[in-house]
């Protein structure tokens, strides 16, 4: 018998992504869900990209969060008491959517006077005004932006300068009407309370050659205590990061008894592997081969059913001053596994085997209370039961 308890760590993380990157083809798709703080309506996003998506592979997904759940679920760090098991220790690293019909608007500045802007596109889906703009200096992104309603704060020109200089393109969200199901959405679980994740995030596909996450340009909105970041990587390979150190989770062995005692211990454990000589690090807790069809509907959705994948889940917490670059995905040196399981101590799983032979025990005395053995059926029963899951 195993007790498998997810220790809700990733609960923690201000943005999640899911991220497939096909080298291939030199393909990414993006998947992105930003919490949301304050009224929907005053939200807005400026998302980097190497190259622009057309309009039809950019998308609100309609229950793309059913896909956010199931890989929190397969990939979290938890707790299992092993009832069989005679040791204490650790096991660990061994196109969908739709799009409004409106024409696309011709590719000159919305308003006069910001001749570095270009229009690509502008769509409107499910409640998000969406414009796909190149540039060409940042200052006039800068002043576009704000004149369309996208709000991207004058003092952070330089953070634009570095896609300009890159030859990156933006893609501009902001909400228009929020929808219904995203209102009611209840708060994230402790100890967020202060937000909420829509229940449709954004997705979009574009060429490039590398396996990318702009987190550069969180620098502008990002809280000074840091906001935690945790992406899910589909490759043919796992990942690491090539421009932060990357490390892997590797708690300790633990001698607690609650739950709560162990994910203190976890995250305690997690926070000392945060920063490294050569900087603030990316924390793989989970890597391992799938093939698509292995996923529900949702995550199946962006997968190719019998293809194999490496799913990498990798997360960090970032103040402004540690998004220096964006993260660039490569290779990781091995495809060892990663699945960390924190076993909990066999005294303890002890206490789980007495529990049983007493309720087993009871239950035999209250079934056989008229009979002149009763008390010896009843220990028997339990202890034979005990025994046979792997011995007291």
């Amino acid at each position: 018998i195993v007790i498998d308890i997810p220790l809700g760590v990733g609960h923690s993380a201000d943005q999640r992504a899911i991220l497939v990157f096909d080298p291939e083809t030199k393909t990414q798709t993006m998947v992105l869900s930003t919490m949301y703080v304050g009224q929907p309506t005053d939200f807005a996003w400026v998302i980097p990209v190497p190259n622009l998506p057309s309009r039809n592979q950019i998308t609100v997904w309609e229950g793309g969060e059913f896909a956010f759940w199931e890989l929190f679920d397969k990939t979290e760090p938890r707790l299992q008491t092993r009832l069989q098991t005679s040791g204490v220790g650790l096991v660990g690293c061994s196109g969908c959517g739709y799009a409004s019909n409106a024409p696309g608007q011709p590719s000159e500045p919305t308003e006069p006077g910001f001749v570095g802007v270009k229009v690509v596109d502008q769509l409107q889906i499910k409640g998000l005004d969406i414009a796909l703009l190149k540039a060409q200096s940042a200052a006039d992104l800068t002043g576009w932006l704000n004149t369309n309603g996208y709000r991207f704060p004058d003092g952070a020109v330089n953070v634009l300068e570095h896609y300009i200089g890159k030859g990156w393109d933006f893609v501009a969200v902001k909400v228009d009407t929020p929808d219904e199901e995203s209102q009611s959405m209840p708060p994230s679980p402790p100890p967020l309370w202060r937000g909420y994740f829509p229940r449709n995030p954004l997705k979009l596909t574009f060429r490039t050659d590398r396996c990318v996450f702009p987190m550069r340009i969180s620098s502008v909105s990002s809280h000074p205590s840091g906001s935690a970041v945790l992406i899910y990587v589909f490759a043919p390979y796992r990942v690491r990061a090539g421009n932060f150190p990357t490390v892997e989770m590797k708690p300790p062995s633990l001698t607690t008894s609650t739950l709560a005692d162990f994910r203190f211990a976890y995250q305690e454990a997690f926070q000392k592997l945060l920063d490294q000589p050569q900087g603030r690090a990316l924390v793989v807790e989970y890597a391992k081969p799938f093939l698509g069809q292995d996923f529900g509907e949702f995550t199946r959705s962006l997968l190719v059913p019998w293809q194999t994948y490496y799913l990498t889940r990798l997360l960090t917490i970032f103040r402004p001053e540690h998004m220096t670059d964006d993260i660039v995905f490569v290779p990781n040196e091995t495809n060892e596994v990663v699945d960390v399981i924190i076993i909990q101590p066999q005294f303890h799983a002890r206490l789980w085997k007495w529990s049983l032979v007493l309720g087993l025990a009871t239950f035999w005395f209250g079934i056989r209370r008229r009979q002149k053995t009763v008390k010896k059926e009843a220990l028997l029963v339990g202890i034979l039961t005990a025994l046979a899951l792997g011995g007291l």
